[in-house]
């Protein structure tokens, strides 16, 4: 009888043997696979995290140089507003110096001419 009972507990023994096995290689292949998956993870975020910041990076790099642009816009606006005043006061001032130099080729000013009238009646009262 004894033995009986000995080689029950030996089979029984052998099965949990087997199933102590059994839990500990599902384990361990749960836990491989679960590696293989945060690897796999982790390598598809830093895809994303990449293609995100080439992205990211290229618009903000573009709205950067687009407020520059605009910048650089304003200021050329301004030069050219300056410019076109100062050109319109060269203008000016180059027509009326023209408009004199006219005048005297073609026998002077009002005032020269009444001081070359004046200098002949000088000259006729002496």
């Amino acid at each position: 009888m004894v033995d009986t009972l000995t080689k029950g507990y030996a089979e029984i023994g052998w099965a949990g043997l087997v199933m102590v096995a059994m839990i500990w290689y599902f384990y361990y292949q749960t836990k491989c696979q679960s590696k293989r998956d945060e690897k796999h993870d982790k390598m598809q975020k830093e895809e994303r995290d990449f293609s995100r910041g080439i992205v990211t990076h290229e618009l903000k790099d573009l709205a950067n140089a687009s407020l520059k642009n605009a910048e650089l816009n304003n200021i050329g606006n301004e030069i050219l507003k300056n410019h076109s005043k100062l050109t319109e006061t060269f203008s000016v001032k180059m027509i009326e110096s023209l408009a004199i130099v006219a005048e005297r080729l073609n026998g002077g000013t009002e005032g020269t001419k009444a001081i070359a009238k004046l200098k002949e009646l000088k000259k006729e009262k002496k």
